[in-house]
């Protein structure tokens, strides 16, 4: 009778000792043939592991793959510690990225799904707000932008608001109306196969008015966290619904059991792995606060706790916020109490715990301009779009260009100080005894596993 044998994941730790590590896998599997008299003859057979496509079913924790020949790779997949930071020799700052049909804009909001990106609302000059809504369609080659091209405008125009995509539907919530009164209209539109968008309607109300709030959904949930209210006054309130994922309404939001850990509004906010980030923000009260903490919480559903972790080097506001790839990434934004306007993203790696590495941050000055009240968008594999905003801190003065890069490329000076990465299990559909199993790697003499 045939048994088959699995081989149990392996798991690999890496610990730099030079500026890159890469990995190639030959698994030699050698097992005992039983034959008829009781003898018996050794077999070998032999499994290589060296491209993208055999090291993806695996587990990685910063750690990843590269197709990159620098230091030694063939260009098809090995394992390598992650970059730290965005590569300058990758990003596209200033005119990068295409804004053709895209006017300049300001406290917009923006969001991406299957390719498209969003940009509805804001601020197009001083005192200036519109309703318009614009789309576009991400190339999967170049990772360029097609033409932008208005698609059905908000019932109101509003700026200080939030927007998501979710289940094949775009949220824009909250926000200031021309009026400067925060609202608590919650819209739905549904997403066409071109991007474009079909009508808006309105659904489940918040609680209360708000603007300058952060907004996320993890696992068909959404998650209102903080902001100004009516009066002005930073909330530390979370508020939650999942919409039905068909129709997309919201029936109802209901009020989490913890609050964040201060009020906070014009803070960012980003989510890994099912875990949600808050960072930086303020509470304009008497005195006015600055904070530059990060704290994270697993979101299901409910949410009963935050958890504090490396803080970031300057207090933020109005910076934009994304993870990817076990890397959480801070854009623009205005520091040092809102008197310095910074052209940086900073990031740091998620550990396993969901911590973040301490002192673990990097800076890379890539935008092309300083600038705050911008939005940034992730792409589905990776890619970093930072979406006009405003360079003055006045807020006079709209950008009419999108930086846009990968989050791990070539090119990059740092690297993650150590890593794991465990491999996929292996079926040799084997029917007899394994006497041994041998590893064979190619790393650089510098570097230790």
């Amino acid at each position: 009778m045939s048994r088959m044998f699995y081989y149990s994941p392996r798991v690999f730790h890496f610990t730099r000792l030079s500026i890159t590590i890469l990995l190639a896998l030959a698994i030699s599997f050698v097992f005992l043939l039983a034959l008829p008299l009781s003898s018996a003859l050794a077999v070998s057979t032999t499994l290589s592991q060296t491209t993208v496509n055999d090291f993806n079913p695996g587990n990685f924790y910063h750690t990843g793959l590269t197709k990159d020949t620098s230091g030694g790779g063939d260009g098809d997949g090995e394992v390598r510690l992650l970059t730290i930071g965005i590569s300058e020799s990758t990003w596209n700052p200033g005119g990068g990225a295409n804004v053709t049909g895209l006017p300049a804009m300001q406290w917009h909001a923006a969001a991406q799904k299957d390719g498209h990106l969003f940009v509805a609302g804001g601020q197009t000059s001083a005192g200036t707000f519109t309703s318009a809504v614009y789309y576009t369609t991400i190339n999967s080659t170049t990772h360029n932008l097609a033409n932008w091209t208005a698609t059905t405008s908000l019932p109101g125009a509003r700026h200080g608001h939030s927007m998501v995509a979710l289940n094949g539907y775009v949220y824009v919530m909250g926000g200031l109306d021309s009026t400067f009164s925060p609202s608590n209209v919650v819209y739905l539109a549904p997403i066409n196969g071109d991007g474009s968008l079909g009508n808006w309607s309105a659904t489940g109300v918040l609680p209360v008015g708000l603007s300058d709030f952060a907004l996320v959904a993890v696992n068909n949930t959404l998650y209102v966290l903080g902001g100004a209210d009516n009066s002005g006054a930073a909330q530390s309130t979370i508020y939650y619904a999942t919409p039905n994922t068909l129709s997309g309404q919201i029936a109802s939001w209901a009020t989490a059991s913890a609050t964040l850990l201060h009020p906070t509004d014009r803070h960012s906010a980003a989510v890994s792995d099912g875990r949600i980030y808050v960072i930086s923000g303020t509470d304009f009260g008497d005195p006015a606060t600055f904070y530059n903490d990060v704290y994270y919480t697993t979101a299901n559903g409910n949410i009963s706790g935050w958890t504090s972790t490396d803080i970031i080097p300057n207090d933020l506001i109005y910076a934009s916020a994304v993870a990817f790839g076990g890397q959480l990434y801070v854009v623009g934004g205005a520091s040092n109490a809102g008197s310095t306007l910074n052209g940086n993203i900073v990031s740091n790696l998620i550990n396993a715990d969901g911590s973040l590495l301490t002192n673990g941050w990097s800076n890379s000055p890539v935008l092309s301009t300083a600038r705050q009240r911008s939005a940034s968008v992730l792409s589905d594999d990776g890619w970093i779009y930072v979406v006009e905003g405003n360079n003055s801190l006045g807020g006079l003065s709209p950008l009419n260009t999108i930086d846009f890069g990968p989050t791990a490329a070539a090119g990059a000076l740092k690297y993650a100080p150590s890593g794991d990465f465990t491999s996929q299990s292996v079926d040799l559909g084997a029917a007899y005894p394994l006497q041994e199993i041998r590893w064979l790697t190619t790393v650089p003499s510098s570097t230790s596993i």
